[in-house]
């Protein structure tokens, strides 16, 4: 019964484990056959992204279509993205299609960009639910060599992207589709033959007809030409012969030969069979025709008079259809004679030519050509052909002529090698004779043959006016044809009015046909080549067109180019360049004038005046002939005008021409009335802009204007009178549409004022108002103007605290105004202004300031709502400013006690620590009665100090200091008897309104024991190695012997000792018993002992100075007896460093390389410029092992002293001392003696230079020079070299220490043809700048050219050119080209017989304007009556929030977005306005949003359109959207922001760094929050409980029994 029980429970379990089992599996197998049926048909790695491409043939999507070759189709692809999340940087990509995308396909609403040459599509933000298909025009691409493969193959379309789901993951998206295209056509076939040439020649009859076939537009490529022709009769007989010649491209582009053809003279059927073959699937597909030229010959008949019947039929099998077409050709032709000549002739030339190298009349040849072709029907009538191309003929307006003759000449004449073999055969050839009969040239087989396949031979005799060409026995029957070319000589014989009037050159060609018994005459042809006039033109080029009213403009380069880089050009003669600028501009300011490319030019005047219409006119006068023409880089005569310029503040933005007129006193006629435009973009702030001014604070009548952010103040003096200035507000309409009802609120100058934002304005003094406000630039006068005496007034008139009032009963109490403007609108691009008169108080101190501000209310509609808005002026005022402030350390050398003998020093170190430089400072000292000033006497043995007791103040002048600048002033006092003293000094300047003063401690003075006289005979200003020698006279002055006298001096570290020692009385006997010195402690002292009433004691000591530096040696001797205090002695002060020696070196090369033998001298002086003599001065040259070392000789003030020597390279001399003024000169003379190292095309022969003294800083210096090497560089060659640095600080001047730029590329051109220079071997000569930013272009010979450098132009600009007041050596010497290509160029630079260095090119930082707005999710609030919760984000990008399904109708959703605004670029500018496209999902609320306003479907936030966003700044602003939630409001929800509108001071339009970087959006995905955790968390627990109970069961029931 147990076992049953337990049998049947172990069932039931295995029952529901499998029971479960299969419900998991189930589920599974449910949900894999509905994502496979998700994708069915639509490829993709994910269920929620469908993806696919079809064609609509029939309105039905296929992924294969036939289409027309010549139609344009459509292709269309289809993403779709499911459920939630969204697809972000989708890209389609095709992969070897067989079509392009058309060019017409571009940007739209789903399209992000395409690529055209890589079949590249990149898409837009696709949401969730949004189904997208995009139609795609293609087109068929044709070539002449046809893959036929191309017109039927598949075409994989490749998905990739980045899709983030509704977990908010991020998954990469790959996927892909095949579609197939056939392209086809319907062929139609055309035949045509006509008559062209009938006659007889002996006893045969001959017809020559041409014969034309194929395809209508070449629709197809053809696999295959077949064509039968019934040859025509004549007399009723077929001909005996027929003989054909052709060109056939539309077939197969082959020549044509024998085996393409065949006759049949008993059935009179020619048959041509032409093939088109592949090669590795390439076929011939070339437009055109196949044209046969075919002679029939016939015997026994005569040329009568007759009709012919022409009959063909053509079967043409295309490819890609494989279909054979069909057509025929079947006419009578009437014959009345003899049709031509068996050979006639083509003629063609030059259409047209221009006269302008005719009228130049010097260097340039007017070249043209002529082509004439001969067909040759039948050979047997030919032996010779001559053909004569005659001199040309000048023919006028009224068909008057008259003959070239030698104005113009032949160059050339040539034929193709193969026409040439074919038709006159391997024995062929050609005689070429003058008008004279005389042989110019000949061709034959082995005539050279050029790269072109010709064989060309050159005649450039100016003699040869006419050409004969006579050829031998053509071998077959064809068309030979001659180009020939032939000019106009450079110089002429025609007067300048002939030329006017001659309109065109014909050129009569006529010809013999020469056979064994008779000569027939061709019939005569004529060439035409019709003459055109010149014109004058012009070009205007500016470098910056976009000009800022905020800033100076500077460095804007106009570019006025006098064109005549070819022969439609007229030169000029007396130019005159008048440049008319927008009238926007207030202040051109020109600072350089250059012209370029021209050598008989020059500008005689030029000023700037301002014509009626208020533009500013720049007129530049030029006096000369221009002679040459210019080459295609330079265009013309550049007129260089580097100008400086600014814009009214008041002037709103727009766009404006400026327009340049030439005249020209040889114009022919002018291109565009000799006018030339260029637009210009003025840049304003945009919105209402407001700018603040103040004038008459200063009696230069100057005004000071405060821009947005850019606030200014004017001076006036301190302690000046009552000044009664004028405050001034200007309001600029800049909105790009009309505003209404503004109000201006406004504070006056008081102290304590503020902005009606509460911003405090500093204003530390009351003004008084003394004129009304007066507004002007409005007609009708549409404003009432308020007084008010209450300073925080608002533009309520309503409220009475406000206390506004229209009548002013007392002005000094006035504090606001306000102007209210009455049913107004203001229009667009227009302006008013306000002004004020108030009176700023008198003698006022520094630190006042008055300031005034006003604020703009206003009104604009946006979608059919008004928009009230307001902007705060700009600060403007006067301010007395900051004073200097004076502080002032005290250094004395006495402490609390002193003695009447003391000499007591006090050194005063002044510091200016204000923000204004202090004006004439100085320290004034009362001295008390006690002390006396100590006048310093120097005397030839020593130095004393003696007092003054007459002089008791004194003025210690510190003169000007700068701001935080220090001066020292000091002097020297003595006491005249015991007592205590302090001293007091006062600190003044000129600017400085209170004085400050400074006081010392007390000195206790007692009476003095010794008076001790401390001199030396060593003058002042020492330097490095220098004795200082000291004499100490120690005196008791007392009445008593003192005792146990010690003499100390305590040594500085900028000497040493050398000796010491006692003089004896009288001087003689020197002692050294009672010295010691303490090395450790750099001690001296003296045991003078005990010294008598009246008695002295006398020491020297000897010092040697160890320092370069500019500093003291400041010497004291401190005397202490037996019971007596220590006294100090004067203090003895050396300056040091003072030793300078003024260094020149030069050499006697005038060239800038040197040559293999040339002797240069080196000269290399030291001249002592300081006050004292200057030891062991020593000049040192080291020669370089490339050059020779000759002699050296040595003078000392010019006066030869004595010969160097060279040891180890290093010419040297044993020392020289230099008294001050004296030069050391030292020459050295060296020989260039060969190259290190020969495989350089030049090398450095530098010589280093070495000057020292005692005392002086070292001088090391190299005189440079540059050995050019004549293995490489021979003596006929030569170079021009030069520099590319980074001009920083962008002044136009290679500064030390700024960056040199390598890997510039530099090129160089002849300036006369403007084609790349080529070295001996024919390689273009070219360089690249190394790390030193240095290049050479080297192997040039004599002439001009232009160098042209290649830069980024993204990256760089070019700095000013040449400009004035700098060295050459060191400036820049090109200009941007009129494209603005990244190509800068030079003017013509003229080689002759030396090479050139110092071509340089700077560059600066391009100015980049780049804002970019990145929108994230900050955080979202729920709400949905029952719980409150707040969701961050952390500013991603997606974002989601799970609702409560049972609540989902009461709940709500605040949902903030963060708008981060960075500039990337390096242009500091605003974000003006930010739009945010508000999602149908979300709704705005103004309470919730103080910074946005609503417009339509979008909301706007101007809230940091006055925030100057500097580089790499970045500024935030908020928004907060809300959403009422329903059963429809989950999925995805895409919020979209853009920067519609930026500003900078510079007019940079903003630059995208990365594609769009102006726009983002942001993702929220909102779902339904479901219990799905916790059932599977359920399932799984009872799952595990019901297999372990399982398993206890079976472990106690069955196993154990």
């Amino acid at each position: 019964m147990k076992r049953e029980v337990v049998n049947k429970l172990i069932a039931a379990i295995a029952v529901v484990c499998l029971l479960m089992t299969y419900v998991s599996t189930l589920t599974n197998s449910v949900y894999a056959a509905y994502e496979e049926l998700e994708k069915q048909g639509i490829v993709s790695n994910n269920k929620n992204i469908e993806f696919d491409a079809y064609f609509k043939p029939d309105g039905t999507n296929k992924h294969s279509m036939d289409a027309e070759i010549s139609a344009e189709q459509k292709l269309y692809v289809k993403v779709n993205v499911k459920n939630a999340g969204y697809l972000e940087n989708a890209t389609i990509s095709f992969e070897n299609p067989n079509f392009s995308i058309s060019k017409a396909f571009a940007q739209s609403e789903n399209v992000k960009s395409v690529d055209y040459d890589n079949n590249q599509i990149t898409l837009n933000q696709i949401e969730s639910g949004k189904e997208v298909e995009i139609e795609i025009p293609v087109n068929f691409v044709r070539n002449d060599n046809m893959d036929l493969t191309y017109f039927s193959r598949e075409t994989k379309l490749n998905l990739t992207g980045t899709y983030y789901d509704e977990n908010e993951k991020e998954r990469n998206i790959k996927s892909d589709i095949i579609i197939r295209l056939n392209w086809t056509a319907t062929p139609k076939a055309t035949l045509n033959e006509d008559v062209i040439k009938y006659g007889a020649y002996n006893s045969n009859v001959y017809m020559q007809t041409v014969l034309t076939s194929t395809l209508e537009g070449n629709s197809l490529p053809v696999e295959m030409t077949k064509i039968e022709v019934t040859a025509p009769k004549i007399a009723n007989k077929k001909p005996t012969e027929v003989r054909i010649f052709a060109n056939t491209p539309a077939t197969n582009g082959a020549e044509f030969t024998k085996d393409m053809w065949s006759y049949n003279k008993d059935t009179g059927i020619l048959e041509i069979n032409l093939e088109n073959k592949e090669n590795n699937n390439q076929v011939n597909w070339k437009q055109g025709e196949d044209r046969f030229y075919i002679t029939y010959i016939y015997a026994d008949v005569t040329a009568e008079a007759t009709v012919v019947t022409l009959n063909a039929n053509s079967n043409i099998k295309t490819y890609v259809t494989a279909q054979d077409v069909t057509a025929n050709v079947q006419k009578n032709v009437e014959l009345k004679g003899n049709i031509s000549t068996v050979v006639d002739t083509e003629v063609s030339a030059t259409s047209e030519i221009y006269k302008g190298y005719m009228y130049a009349n010097n260097k340039y040849e007017t070249e043209y050509a002529s082509t004439i072709s001969a067909n040759i029907a039948y050979i047997d009538a030919v032996d010779k052909l001559v053909i004569n191309e005659n001199n040309a003929t000048f023919v006028t307006a009224n068909g008057a002529t008259m003959q070239a003759g030698n104005n113009m000449y032949y160059k050339s004449i040539g034929i193709n090698k193969a026409v040439f073999d074919k038709i006159l055969g391997q024995n062929g050839n050609i005689q070429i004779y003058d008008q004279n009969e005389n042989r110019v040239a000949g061709i034959d087989k082995n005539t050279a043959v050029d790269a072109n396949g010709n064989m060309v031979i050159t005649i450039n005799n100016q003699d040869v006016i006419a050409l004969r060409i006579e050829t031998t026995k053509p071998e077959t029957e064809g068309i030979i044809t001659f180009n020939i070319n032939k000019a106009v000589k450079a110089t002429t014989n025609l007067s300048r009015a002939t030329i006017t009037s001659i309109q065109r050159i014909d050129t009569a060609v006529s010809g013999n046909i020469v056979s064994s018994d008779m000569v027939t005459e061709m019939a005569t042809k004529t060439e035409t080549t019709n003459l055109k006039e010149t014109a004058t033109k012009a070009e205007l080029y500016i470098n910056n067109t976009n000009l800022t009213t905020t800033a100076k403009n500077e460095n804007v380069e106009i570019k006025a180019i006098l064109k005549s880089n070819d022969y439609t050009c007229d030169l000029y003669s007396n130019p005159t360049v008048l440049i008319t600028l927008p009238s926007e501009i207030e202040t051109l300011e020109i600072k350089t004038i250059n012209l370029l490319y021209n050598e008989n030019i020059q500008i005689s005047s030029y000023d700037v005046v301002t014509d009626n219409n208020g533009n500013k006119v720049i007129r530049i006068y030029m006096q000369g002939e221009q002679t040459e023409f210019v080459t295609d880089i330079s265009k013309g005569i550049n007129v260089v005008i580097n100008t400086d310029i600014t814009l009214r503040k008041t002037a709103a933005s727009t766009t404006k021409n400026a327009t340049l007129k030439v005249t020209n006193d040889k114009a022919i006629q002018y291109e565009n009335d000799g006018i030339a435009i260029v637009p210009m973009n003025i840049y304003a702030p945009q919105g209402v802009v407001l700018l603040s001014s103040v004038a008459n604070f200063s009696n230069d009548n100057e005004e000071i204007v405060s821009l947005p952010n850019k606030e200014q103040a004017g001076k006036i003096d301190i302690k000046s009178n009552a000044k009664n200035i004028t405050m001034k507000a200007t309001v600029v309409n800049n909105y790009g549409k009309d505003i209404k009802n503004p109000k201006i609120l406004g504070r006056l100058p008081f102290q304590g004022n503020k902005k009606t934002d509460g911003t405090e304005l500093g204003s530390t003094v009351d003004t008084i108002l003394t004129s009304g406000l007066t507004v002007s630039g409005i007609a009708n006068n549409p404003y009432t103007i308020y007084y008010s005496e209450n300073g925080n007034a608002t533009a309520d008139l309503n409220n009475a605290e406000n206390g506004w009032t229209q009548n002013v009963t007392d002005a000094s109490k006035i504090k606001s105004y306000l102007v209210v403007f009455n049913d107004y609108v203001m229009p667009q691009a227009t302006s008013f202004d306000m002004a004020y008169n108030v009176q700023v108080p008198e003698n006022l101190s520094h630190n006042e300031n008055a300031f005034g501000t006003y604020t703009v209310y206003y009104e604009e509609d946006e979608n059919s709502q008004t928009i009230a808005k307001e902007t705060i002026a700009p600060t403007v005022g006067v301010s007395t400013g900051k004073g200097p402030e004076l502080k002032a350390e005290i250094y004395t050398n006495v402490d609390s006690t002193a003695s009447t003998e003391d000499v007591m020093e006090y050194k005063i170190t002044v510091r200016n620590d204000g923000e204004v430089a202090a004006e004439n400072a100085k320290v004034t000292v009362n001295l008390p009665d006690m002390v006396d000033y100590a006048e310093y006497i120097e005397e030839p043995m020593g130095n004393r100090y003696e007092a003054r007791p007459e002089q008791r103040t004194l003025e210690l002048s510190v003169g000007n200091l700068g701001v935080g600048e220090s001066k020292e002033v000091s002097f020297t006092i003595m006491a005249n008897k015991e007592g205590t003293f302090k001293l007091d000094f006062i600190l003044s300047a000129d600017n400085l309104e209170k004085s400050e003063q400074v006081s010392t401690a007390e000195v206790q003075v007692s009476q003095a024991s010794f008076y001790i006289e401390f001199t030396t005979p060593t003058q002042d200003n020492v330097g490095l190695g220098s004795q200082i020698e000291y004499y100490v006279n120690i005196s008791n002055v007392t009445d008593k012997k003192i005792d146990d006298v010690v003499a100390t001096i305590n040594l500085p570290e900028n000497v040493e000792y050398v000796e010491a020692f006692r003089q004896e009385y009288g001087g003689a006997n020197p002692s050294q018993e009672d010295v010691k010195y303490d090395e450790k402690d750099k001690k001296v002292t003296f045991d003078v002992g005990d010294i008598e009433a009246n008695s002295a004691a006398k020491y020297n000591f000897i010092l040697r100075v160890k320092t370069t530096k500019l500093e003291d040696v400041n010497m004291q001797v401190l005397v202490k007896g037996k019971d007596t205090n220590e006294q100090k002695s004067s203090i003895i002060i050396h300056s040091t460093g003072d030793n300078k020696l003024e260094i020149t070196t030069g050499t006697d090369i005038t060239e800038e390389y040197l040559q293999i033998g040339d002797v240069v001298t080196y000269t290399i002086t030291a001249k002592n410029v300081s006050s004292g003599v200057i030891k062991n001065v020593r000049v040192a040259a080291t020669i370089p092992d490339n050059l020779k070392y000759l002699n050296t000789t040595y003078y000392l003030d010019d006066k030869e002293m004595f010969n160097g020597y060279l040891l180890d390279n290093k010419v040297s001399q044993t020392t020289m001392d230099l008294d001050a003024g004296q030069t050391l000169k030292f020459v050295v003379r060296a020989a260039v003696n060969k190259m290190i190292d020969t495989s350089k095309e030049e090398e450095d022969a530098n010589v280093e230079i070495e000057v020292s003294g005692d005392g002086t800083e070292d001088y090391k210096d190299e005189i440079k020079n540059t050995i050019e090497n004549d293995n490489i560089q021979n003596s006929n060659t030569y170079r021009i070299s030069g520099v590319v640095w980074f001009d920083e600080n962008r002044n136009g001047t290679r500064d030390s220490g700024e960056k040199l730029l390598s890997g510039i590329p530099v090129t160089i051109v002849d300036a006369e043809t403007g084609k790349a220079v080529k070295n001996s071997n024919g390689n273009e000569i070219s360089a690249t700048t190394d790390d030193k930013g240095e290049y050479i272009l080297s192997d040039l010979i004599q002439g001009q050219y232009i160098v042209k450098f290649n830069y980024d132009n993204s990256q760089y600009a070019i700095t000013e050119y040449r400009k004035q007041g700098i060295d050459e050596t060191i400036n820049s010497d090109a200009i941007n080209t009129t494209e603005n290509n990244g190509v800068a160029i030079t003017d013509s630079l003229t080689i002759t017989d030396t090479s050139m260095s110092n071509i340089d090119l700077g560059l600066t930082t391009k100015g980049i304007f780049d804002l970019s707005l990145n929108k994230t999710l900050t955080k979202i609030q729920l709400a949905d009556g029952k719980t409150t919760k707040e969701v961050n984000f952390e500013n991603k990008k997606l974002g989601k929030i799970e609702v409560d399904g049972k609540r989902i109708n009461s709940t709500n959703l605040v949902i903030e977005y963060t708008m981060t605004i960075t500039n990337n670029g390096n242009v500091a500018g605003y974000a003006k306005k930010i739009v945010d496209y508000l999602p149908s999902e979300l709704e705005f609320s103004s309470n919730l949003n103080e910074d946005w306003y609503s417009s339509g479907d979008t909301v706007i936030c101007t809230a940091l359109e006055n925030e100057l966003i500097n580089p790499g700044e970045t500024k935030e602003v908020k928004l907060l959207l809300t959403k009422k939630m329903n059963e429809n409001g989950t999925g995805t929800v895409t919020n979209k922001a853009e920067i519609t509108e930026t500003y900078n001071d510079q007019g940079l339009l903003d630059e995208k760094s990365t594609e769009d970087d102006t726009n983002s959006s942001a993702n929220v995905i909102i779902g339904i929050k479901t219990g799905g955790p916790v059932t599977y968390v359920v399932l799984t627990l009872t799952i595990l409980a019901i297999a372990a109970c399982g398993a206890y069961i079976i472990n106690k029931k069955v196993l154990k029994v």
